[in-house]
């Protein structure tokens, strides 16, 4: 998956649009994020975390400091992007930041206190 979304990320993300409208079937998008937050082996927790972070980098062309390195590809947003990004924010956010919401005051984290 990980080469399929550095090859073309947005047609991995055109593709989970296109079957976030069928509600019978677990999206591949909640897979995801569902097995990012129970699995307990370090590595593939990584490899998780960077299929995600491909996924939400929906301008892959801009420089370090934030600009676009390529005009044409700030003039011609992908439609699907957007579309990606209300699924997420819609369906998803909640999901992905629900560890982050569940720490209290003194909880350890990865053994440091949060």
């Amino acid at each position: 998956m990980v080469s399929a979304l550095e090859h073309d990320g947005g047609l991995v993300r055109f593709h989970i649009v296109e079957r976030s409208v069928d509600t019978n079937r677990r999206q591949i998008f909640d897979v995801l994020l569902s097995q990012f937050l129970v699995e307990e082996d370090t590595g593939i927790v990584v490899q998780f975390s960077e299929l995600i972070r491909v996924l939400l980098d929906t301008n892959p062309n801009l420089s370090e400091s934030g600009m676009p390195m390529l005009m044409e590809s700030s003039m011609n947003p992908d439609p699907n992007t957007t579309k990606f990004l209300e699924l997420f924010y819609s369906f998803y956010v909640d999901m992905f930041v629900s560890p982050l919401m569940s720490l209290t005051e003194g909880k350890v984290l990865g053994g440091f206190l949060a």
